[in-house]
């Protein structure tokens, strides 16, 4: 008899139950052993699809108790395709896990749960009956790291989609950028600058040095050299360098130095096709515009044209101009060194010219000239023998690129740099159609230049004149004096310099009073002195003592030994911090803080010193000059630059009623010293005289409320650099200050004031408290013949040193000083101060 059916046991599947019938076994048995050997192997056939013996007869079970059958069965429900047959219904796998229990241990499940409810939990498992997923992932049926790994059909998958999106957006892109029309550079927009008055033209900057050439005509060398430079592979690339265009995204990402990925063909585009924009989208236009014109044009034909349109500074756009400006010769006759220099500056043309001046730019032009001969070793289109033979060529100077000749010349050159400043680079001031009103006066600026042709007519060969003017309220140039021409002398005006002489001492003066010292107060005037023990003795200008007097007296004979004694009170650091307060610029050679700065060694621009000299004329206040009042664009009418309004309102420097008491000892200089001839302007006027040491330079600078102006003569030997001592002209045996620059200054003045109200200065308050000179270590006095008393001399001086009662001095005189034209010039020698170059010698005349 069979056992009775375990109540518990369920429903077996169809398949189970067409398994041949099971004697009872043992626990832990074969459930099959009770059957035959045929009918054993028959139903592990038909149940599991493998016999129970193997190949070499023996059981096809494992230790564990599951057979090679229910193994491979596992298998087939674990993969994908059991999977996807038993979803379709065209396979069951799955209902007789109860079987694998039954054929492990004889014992029926206790659970009613099937493995596959139990998979939707665990993860491990298999997905439950009918659910669907387009990706297995994470992975059904797999455990541990596994289970997380994506498939390789997964993974063929998803790269295959991006990839055919990235074909079909590259493709979509590509048909949809069309090649536009050329925008010829022939047809950039002129600049033009104005006069103040925003009518009278100054001159244009426009393309107008252009000269096409054939690429025959082009040597081999700068081809070379440029496709070094530029591009290396242009000639086999397809018009993109992918490569160059990630390792200067990695650079850009990475903060690394800054690498441009463009190809020749596409500096070709964006430079005719107008692809200007700073963008991604622009970049992405550049290079596909860059594939199609490489499929539409020969390689040869893009270089060409890329060498007629590209900018190569100085004005020049292409080569062949590019060749004449830099070295004055055709382009077909350019050498290797000569064309590895303009390859080299292709990037950045502005930062790269040898002969303007700047340090920076001249380094920059010879390194890049041995990085492009470099290059063209390691292409082999330059022998490295060669190479090293080769020296750093000789580059002319840059002529004028402006439309004017003249003054109007070195007007445009000062609005060209302040537009850079401004943020205008040179290429786009040349081609961006800008309207430019300056604050340049015309009838003021040909007032300059014919007071200087008028005086200077027969001067030495070598003379240097600059005059600059300003308006003190606004910081604005109303006119400037640069120079013969701008083609052969700088611009004298802000570029030259010259010693400031006895213009300085001002500063010193500015500074006792700000710190409570009186006009009133009187120095030792007499010559020679030795102001501070161990160091030189100071003389006036020929050796003149003056006695005990006061700063407005000493004012107005500029007197060296007063003022180096004045300096030494308040401390040589004050006057240096003056004087940059004022307009001196920090950087300004010879700006130092020792004894006698006061005396004028430093060497200045005639526009710093003019600035400097407004912002007495201001009240104290310092207004920083500029050339630009309003920059407006044509063709974009929400453009407008204009000067800033805190350059306008400028900053408190000084207190004004210190002001007004420098100013009245200033306006001494005109009335009763070596400015007087300054009075013909008869109106209120305050300057100050200078003449270097040597007659190596001579200024008069004065102001009115008005206008502040300074006119700066030097001269220089035939070598064009070093100076030389002032020849006399113009009915004088001698240059000094009180000579040619005031007369320069009162006939430029006398037009720039005509029509305008009198102005009066404001009232001194004559402020401050008297004191005295300093006790003189060293005094060595000749007898002076005056009738006033001379002061017994001790070797060592008291605290307060005895001097004569105050000599009568009298701030109107009757009758004016005569105009010395001859004064005699004494060379410092022995026990002089020949340690301070530049010193003033107080040679202003009539002193």
């Amino acid at each position: 008899m069979r056992p009775a059916a375990d109540p518990r046991e369920r429903p077996r599947s169809s398949r189970s139950a067409e398994r041949p019938k099971a004697r009872p076994a043992a626990p832990g048995s074969d459930p099959y052993a009770a059957l035959s050997s045929s009918d054993h192997q028959e139903a592990h056939t038909v149940a599991y699809g493998a016999s129970p013996y193997d190949e070499l007869g023996g059981p096809a079970q494992s230790p564990d108790g599951m057979s090679r059958g229910r193994r491979a069965q596992n298998r087939l429900r674990d993969s994908r395709a059991g999977q996807l047959l038993a979803n379709t219904g065209a396979l069951s796998l799955f209902g007789s896990q109860e079987d694998e229990q039954l054929d492990r241990t004889g014992e029926p499940l206790r659970s009613s749960r099937t493995s596959r409810s139990r998979a939707g939990g665990a993860g491990a498992g298999l997905p439950p009956q009918g659910y669907h997923r387009y990706f297995n992932y994470p992975r059904w049926g797999k455990r541990g790291v596994k289970r997380w790994l994506p498939s390789w059909k997964l993974v063929t998958g998803t790269f295959a989609f991006f990839t055919l999106l990235l074909v079909g957006v590259v493709f979509y892109f590509y048909n949809s950028v069309d090649i536009p029309p050329e925008d010829p550079t022939t047809l950039a927009q002129t600049t033009t600058v104005y006069y103040a008055n925003g009518k009278d033209e100054i001159g244009r900057l426009s393309v107008t040095n252009r000269e096409s050439v054939s690429l025959k005509e082009v040597p081999e060398s700068l081809i070379h050299a440029v496709l070094a430079a530029e591009d290396h592979s242009f000639y086999e690339n397809s018009g993109v360098n992918y490569t160059s265009i990630v390792r200067a995204a990695i650079a850009t990402v990475t903060g690394g130095n800054q690498q441009g990925g463009s190809t020749i063909s596409q500096q070709y585009v964006k430079n005719v096709y107008n692809e200007r924009e700073v963008s991604y989208k622009r970049k992405m236009n550049e290079a596909v515009l860059a594939v199609k014109i490489n499929r539409k044009l020969d390689k040869d034909v893009i270089l060409e044209r890329y060498l007629n349109t590209i900018y190569w500074g100085r004005g020049a756009w292409g080569v062949q101009a590019a060749s004449k400006t830099y070295f004055n010769k055709d382009v077909s006759k350019l050498d290797e060194s000569e064309s590895a220099f303009l390859a080299g500056i292709i990037n950045a043309p502005g930062l790269a010219d040898p002969t303007d001046g700047d340090p920076l730019h001249k380094e920059r032009a010879n390194r890049r000239w041995g990085v492009v001969l470099d290059a063209m070793v390691t292409r082999n289109w330059l022998d490295a023998t060669k190479r090293s033979q080769l020296t750093f060529p000789k580059v002319v100077k840059q002529k004028t690129t402006t439309s004017s000749t003249g003054q109007a010349a070195y007007l445009m050159e000062m609005v060209k740099e302040e537009a850079q400043e401004a943020g205008i680079d040179e290429k786009d001031l040349t081609t961006g159609g800008y309207q430019i009103t300056t604050t340049f006066n015309k009838r003021l600026v040909n007032a300059g230049d014919k007071a200087v042709k008028k005086w200077t007519k027969d001067a030495p060969k070598g003379l240097r004149v600059g005059m600059a003017s300003i308006n003190p309220k606004t910081g604005g140039v109303l006119a400037i004096y640069g120079g013969t021409g701008i083609d052969k002398q700088l611009n004298q005006a802000t570029k030259d310099r010259a010693q400031a002489a006895s213009t300085f001492k001002p500063f010193t003066l500015i500074s006792a009073l700000e710190d409570g010292v009186s006009l009133e107060s009187t120095y030792n005037g007499n010559s020679p002195r030795v102001i501070r023990a161990g160091t030189k003795e100071i003389k006036n200008d020929s050796g003149v003592s003056y006695g005990w007097i006061n700063l407005i007296k000493a004012t107005a004979s500029s007197v060296n030994t007063v003022y180096v004694d004045l300096n030494n009170q308040i401390g040589p650091e004050k006057t240096k911090n003056a004087a940059i307060a004022a307009g001196i610029p920090k950087d300004t050679p010879d700006l130092g803080s020792n004894l006698v700065n006061v005396l004028g060694t430093a060497s200045v621009h005639p526009i710093d010193l003019a600035n400097a000299y407004a912002t007495f004329a201001a009240q104290g206040v310092h207004r920083q000059w500029h050339t630009i009042s309003k920059i407006t664009k044509t063709q974009n009418s929400d453009y407008k630059y204009e000067v800033p309004s805190d350059v306008v309102k400028g900053d408190k420097v000084f207190d004004e009623d210190k002001v007004a008491d420098l100013t009245y000892a200033m306006e001494q200089v005109v009335q009763q010293g070596s400015g007087v001839y300054a009075k013909a302007l008869n109106r209120p006027v305050a300057g100050k005289t200078g003449t270097s040491s040597g007659s190596k330079s001579a200024w008069f600078a004065g102001f009115t409320p008005q206008v502040a102006t300074v006119v700066g003569l030097h001269q220089v030997k035939k070598d064009g650099k070093s100076l030389g001592e002032l020849q006399g002209f113009g009915g004088f045996t001698s240059i000094y200050g009180g000579s040619i620059p005031v007369r320069i200054w009162t006939d430029y003045m006398t037009a720039a004031l005509a029509g305008k109200e009198i102005v009066d200065f404001a009232k001194p308050p004559r402020g401050g408290e008297v004191v005295s000179s300093s006790p003189t270590p060293t005094v060595t006095v000749p007898p002076t013949p005056t009738e006033t008393p001379t002061p017994t001399q001790t070797e060592q001086p008291t605290q307060e040193p005895t001097r004569p009662s105050q000599p009568t001095f009298t701030q109107d005189p009757t009758t004016p000083p005569t105009e010395t034209t001859d004064p005699v010039v004494t060379e410092t020698t022995g026990n002089t101060l020949p340690t301070f170059p530049g010193q003033d010698d107080g040679n202003d005349g009539n002193n």
